[in-house]
């Protein structure tokens, strides 16, 4: 199972498959340590699996995704030929990402090729409808903003999957939530301050950029699982009883704080934004 086993962002097992060595060296007759005959009629095909093993660690559904479609479309090639591939990997490897999803499907959200710009707007106006539901990976959505003074929970922009809040429920800070997580950056809309922002997302990060400048960027963090048992209790009974409660926690995940930038629905705000310009990043 080593080589066709997904944790995403567990830091065991696979995070994304090595498609060039599956491509190169696996078969299905490759079956662990096992190496068996190839087309021995005793095996049918092969497989992958994803397990989630971690959950809370931020890992959303398109994240998934996005690792199981190039495992999906490589092991697809290898079931099919087994070792008589007839592409080096480099040419396979660009010619699979023309291939699309299903007909109809576009869960990575692909909008164009990359670098170019796929959606513009001179002005988006509250509560406008725009012609696209979302960008993927890698991706920029860039406007100007003339701030004005927002209630919590005002959106930017809502996705069937996703929203992007210029004042998030919370704290009033720009931020996005999907998949049950809130994240946030430590950034807030100010009234009758004008500022072009800057959102770039790929598959393990989102930045924030303020006038062309990086402001912060969400990426992994490492979280820690505290449990009762954890407790590190190392003073005596009595006086010095324990304060503050300190923990010496054995679990921790690596949170994931990716996005697939929410388009479709313009929000209820007031300020005004101009100018934006949604790329299909590198």
């Amino acid at each position: 199972d080593g080589y066709v086993y997904i944790v995403p962002a567990a830091g065991y097992y696979y995070d994304y498959l090595n498609t060039e060595y599956l491509y190169n060296s696996w078969t299905p007759a490759t079956i662990g340590s096992q190496k068996f005959e190839e087309n021995d009629p005793a095996i049918e095909g092969g497989m992958f699996a994803v397990w989630n093993d971690h959950a809370g660690n931020g890992i959303s559904v398109k994240d998934i995704h996005h690792r199981i479609f190039p495992a999906l479309q490589t092991l697809a090639v290898k079931c099919w030929s087994g070792k008589n591939t007839s592409l080096p990997f480099a040419d396979y490897n660009t010619r699979r990402l023309s291939l699309s999803e299903a007909p109809g499907v576009n869960e990575q959200g692909r909008l164009g090729k990359p670098g170019t710009v796929v959606l513009s707007r001179d002005e988006v106006k509250s509560g406008e409808t725009l012609n696209a539901e979302e960008i993927g990976y890698n991706y920029s959505v860039s406007f100007k903003i003339n701030g004005e003074e927002e209630a919590k929970g005002t959106e930017l922009f809502r996705s069937a999957n996703a929203v992007f809040y210029l004042s998030d429920p919370r704290n009033g800070l720009l931020g996005f939530e999907r998949d049950g997580y809130l994240n946030t950056f430590n950034y807030r809309v100010e009234k009758g301050k004008e500022v072009t922002l800057t959102i770039a997302g790929n598959n393990k990060s989102v930045s924030l950029f303020v006038d062309g400048k990086l402001r912060e960027e969400l990426g992994p963090k490492t979280l820690y699982v505290i449990r009762d048992r954890n407790l590190a209790n190392y003073q005596v009974e009595g006086a010095y009883a324990t304060s503050p409660k300190v923990y010496d926690p054995s679990d921790k995940i690596y949170y994931q704080r990716t996005l697939v930038f929410p388009l479709r629905h313009a929000g209820n705000f007031r300020s005004r934004i101009t100018s934006l310009e949604v790329k299909q990043a590198e």
